[in-house]
């Protein structure tokens, strides 16, 4: 149901008494590269030096880092009220499983909303 219109009536038929409401408010993306890296030790100074101890030299490739911040906003209304009950904002850095993330949403805020003394 695309409209409150139609929504209303069929979710107060229902009888449910409160909605939670999750909604991306954005997500961005970060990326950081790294140069390659020569790291060396005081064998270089001198050839002789150098001689033998070469492979004491260590060589890290040029990298690229890339971080993704999304943003949810975690509304929670009363259907019978018709009122806002509690809100929240959530961060979180590069999710690897959204089904996890949203459990783990879900169960900090249900911890804050006790916390808060709004569900026993």
């Amino acid at each position: 149901m695309t409209t409150a219109e139609r929504a209303r009536p069929w979710i107060e038929r229902a009888g449910v008494e409160g909605v939670v409401a999750l909604r991306p408010v954005s997500a961005d993306t970060l990326v950081t590269n790294s140069p390659a890296q020569w790291v060396t030790n005081s064998y270089y100074s001198t050839l002789w030096g150098y001689y033998g101890y070469s492979w004491n030299a260590v060589y890290t490739p040029a990298s690229s880092r890339r971080d993704t911040t999304i943003v949810i906003e975690t509304l929670i209304f009363s259907v019978p009220l018709d009122k806002l009950l509690w809100g929240g904002v959530s961060t979180t850095t590069n999710p690897e499983q959204t089904p996890e993330f949203l459990r783990q949403l879900v169960d900090a805020a249900v911890k804050e909303m006790k916390k808060q003394g709004l569900v026993s």
